[in-house]
């Protein structure tokens, strides 16, 4: 899981072709992320202590199955925010690439604390360098917020 953390470095690290900002400006303070590869099905913690858990899925899912598994996750725990990366599914802001390209994951991460960090990357210029797609993809309900 080396490559995990690697990523996660890297989408925490500033970038010039977005303006100084990260790829992933929540991924750098938080400090409470682990990863886990689960045996079954996908039990986040009662608690919401965490930041982001990083699940890892098998190589064989496709990346329909991994949209479909975060639909119902997202059903199953409204105040939750999980977020597909499969890795034959490579995305982008402002040409900088987003996903890890070598494990398919699900992001999880509670819903008011990434819409806290959202609110506030939304007094920046962060989200200028997003294609409009891909923006309302990842921001989902909160692609509106004011």
């Amino acid at each position: 899981m080396k490559e995990i953390f690697n990523w996660v470095k890297s989408i925490s690290e500033p970038k010039k072709e977005l303006g100084g900002h990260s790829i992933c400006p929540f991924a750098k303070i938080a400090s409470r992320f682990k990863i886990v590869q689960p045996q079954k099905e996908i039990i986040p913690p009662e608690d919401r202590e965490f930041d982001v858990i990083v699940y890892t899925l098998p190589d064989s899912i496709t990346l329909e199955d991994i949209n479909s598994l975060c639909d119902n996750l997202y059903k199953k725990y409204p105040d939750l925010i999980v977020l597909p990366d499969h890795k034959d599914r490579d995305t982008y802001i402002n040409d900088v690439k987003t996903n890890n390209g070598q494990h398919n994951l699900i992001l999880c991460q509670p819903k008011q604390k990434l819409k806290d960090a959202r609110s506030a990357l939304k007094k920046t210029d962060y989200y200028t360098y997003w294609a409009k797609d891909y923006l309302k993809e990842i921001l989902g309900e909160d692609y509106d917020m004011d």
